[in-house]
């Protein structure tokens, strides 16, 4: 009857195992989250570097964390950038240079066993480079009216000069 007893003993303790292999989660019941706030987004500019992070934690066993790109209702797994873990409780894609065809919705999706989670979407705009110039009214209005007098003195010069000798051939005519 004690064999009975320690052999019904270690079954249940073997399946209590293999069940939390199964789940993704550890003996204490622990499983992995993703943190990604809802409605994340980040901007980036064409050319530019963007890094993406996707929060989130686990228990003993780190989770295979991959990204993925949302096309329709399908999560597309993405072969660009550089993703790894930036510490214990972040993973981050790194995209160098930025492109035109980057803005969409991404996701992150960690995998512990049998067990697949997705964070929420996170928002990726990507905007062409804008050029500030910067133009007071008083720079603009002091240049036109220098250019205006330099303008004008070298019409007036032009005039000087070429009318004595206009003068001249109508003297000598």
């Amino acid at each position: 009857m004690l064999i009975k007893r320690i052999l019904l003993y270690l079954l249940l303790v073997m399946l209590a195992q293999s069940s939390s292999q199964v789940y993704g989660s550890d003996a204490r019941g622990c499983l992995p989250e993703i943190q990604v706030q809802r409605g994340s987004q980040y901007k980036a500019h064409v050319g530019g570097s963007l890094s993406i992070e996707c929060p989130g934690q686990y228990c003993h066993t780190r989770p295979l964390v991959q990204w993925c790109k949302m096309e329709g209702a399908t999560c597309v797994q993405l072969e660009k950038g550089k993703a790894g873990w930036k510490s214990d409780s972040v993973f981050t894609l790194e995209i160098s240079p930025v492109h035109q065809n980057d803005t969409g919705r991404l996701r992150c999706q960690a995998k512990v066993g049998n067990l697949s989670i997705e964070s929420h979407e996170i928002k990726i705009i990507v905007e062409e480079k804008s050029v500030n110039i910067t133009v007071s009214p008083e720079n603009t209005t002091n240049t036109s009216e220098e250019s205006q007098q330099s303008g004008n003195y070298n019409i007036l010069h032009i005039i000087y000069v070429s009318a004595p000798s206009v003068s001249v051939k109508i003297l000598n005519l």
